[in-house]
């Protein structure tokens, strides 16, 4: 970057270069130069990874954010010297093989942008200023976010609230607005953009691109989203949307929204009635119930485990032995569910009388649904947390930046 003083200097000494010069500036960020060069190639660059045709009416609707963007990311930049917070080229290396990675893209990324006309230095820029603002964020405001119990529990409950409830996958572009002031100009955007996306231009290079919202890095995904999630405008939407289908822009207090719905699945909260057990069923009928009850309770002591219990109770011809796999907790009869809930695995039940004989019952497996991971869920409500302070911090540090744009399009 070209600091002010130099610039000045170079004025004083060209005069028939200053008209040239002073053209070239697309933005000044405090004493920091953003060249329209650098501006056209950001804007090249962002042609090549969401496919777009290099046309007027596309450089009308892009070039304005993507100015935006670059003055963000001077200041991301400028608060991580400021901070003595360094990226080095071995980090931008790792974080480039990981897009190339993440897009399917075989060899060397640098070489897959140059060889379609992109910038290099574009690439590197955009990826180290990323990389810079992520360890601001690590750094300084991740101590700052604190995730309770109450809240995990919460929300667990009202996970375990929606069983038999519809959750659909969601991408989103979300475009703040900091002030009333900015919501003409980025409902405006928010609009050309899903012009872009309906003639085909792809949602998660656009979402990485653009996007300010929690899942921009991830190409927009917000995950499985819950009816009520949401903010009751975006859940709305979603709810009447089918899958496939683009939703928004949509206006909420922090901005605007652009909803992708992906795919949609019916909630099931894992309960004791999902449990399926595994068992094996001893029964035996005859007259002298004495004599039976009495084998059973010797087949109890001397017999443990499941392996091998077809052929260990052969020496008892008067029991035949069932085996019961896979059997859901909810779908067996009410006398059996006690002892396939809390019977120690490997040992016979005590002999019970039924209408069909003697019966004894060993369960040898329980295979319970999986549960809500609280460390997944405390995760998720911490970034989501994060994203919110990143935002506001970023807010926060463009009021204290002396910003010039010159760049009028």
């Amino acid at each position: 970057m070209l600091a002010l003083p130099a610039m000045a200097q170079r004025l004083e000494q060209s005069p028939n270069d200053t008209s040239a010069l002073r053209e070239s500036i697309a933005a000044i960020v405090n004493e920091n130069v953003i060249t329209q060069s650098e501006l056209m190639e950001r804007f090249k660059l962002t042609l090549i990874s969401s496919n777009l045709p290099d046309e007027p009416a596309v450089r009308r609707q892009f070039l304005p954010k993507i100015l935006e963007t670059l003055v963000d990311e001077e200041i991301q930049l400028q608060e991580a010297s400021r901070l003595g917070i360094t990226v080095d080229d071995t980090e931008v290396d790792m974080a480039l093989q990981k897009i190339a990675a993440d897009n399917r893209i075989d060899g060397d990324l640098r070489t897959y942008i140059a060889a379609q006309g992109g910038s290099i230095r574009a690439l590197e820029h955009q990826t180290r200023a990323g990389l810079s603002w992520l360890k601001i964020i690590q750094r300084d405001l991740r101590p700052r976010v604190d995730v309770t119990d109450d809240e995990v529990e919460a929300l667990i409950e009202r996970q375990r609230s929606r069983s038999g409830q519809q959750e659909i996958l969601v991408s989103e572009i979300f475009l703040s607005t900091d002030n009333a002031a900015d919501a003409p100009k980025a409902e405006q955007f928010a609009t050309r953009m899903r012009e872009q996306l309906n003639q085909g231009a792809p949602f998660s290079a656009l979402a990485r691109q653009f996007s300010q919202g929690v899942g921009a890095a991830q190409g927009g995904d917000l995950g499985w989203i819950a009816e009520g999630q949401l903010p009751a405008e975006l859940d709305q939407a979603l709810q009447a949307a089918q899958d496939g289908e683009l939703v928004g822009p949509i206006a909420s207090p922090n901005g605007f929204h652009i909803l992708l719905r992906r795919q949609s699945r019916v909630v099931k909260a894992g309960d004791a009635a999902e449990t399926s057990v595994a068992m094996l069923q001893l029964m035996a009928d005859g007259s002298d119930q004495a004599a039976l009850i009495a084998q059973a309770n010797h087949i109890r002591d001397s017999m443990k485990g499941c392996e091998d219990m077809a052929t260990k109770i052969l020496v008892w011809p008067e029991w035949r032995l069932n085996t019961l796999d896979d059997q859901l907790m909810s779908r067996l009869p009410k006398w059996v569910t006690p002892i396939a809930a809390l019977q120690k695995l490997g040992e016979w039940s005590a002999p019970i009388p039924t209408n069909k004989g003697l019966a004894m019952l060993m369960v040898c497996a329980r295979n319970a649904p999986q549960g809500p991971d609280r460390e997944m869920i405390a995760n998720a409500l911490g970034t989501e947390k994060l994203e919110k302070l990143a935002r506001r911090h970023l807010r926060d540090l463009k009021r204290a930046t002396t910003i010039d744009l010159r760049w009028q399009g």
